[in-house]
């Protein structure tokens, strides 16, 4: 569950980064990260 009340932004952000490095890995490089706690990650 991702809503402000629910989130652990520390678990919510490593999970995102996580999923994002695994995607662009050997096509590109994350230069800045941004958290929206109050967006789904889906």
């Amino acid at each position: 569950m991702s809503t402000k009340e629910f989130q652990d932004q520390e678990t919510s952000l490593a999970w995102q980064l996580e999923v994002a490095e695994e995607t662009i890995a050997g096509r590109a490089v994350i230069v800045a990260e941004y958290f929206d706690e109050g967006c789904s990650r889906r």
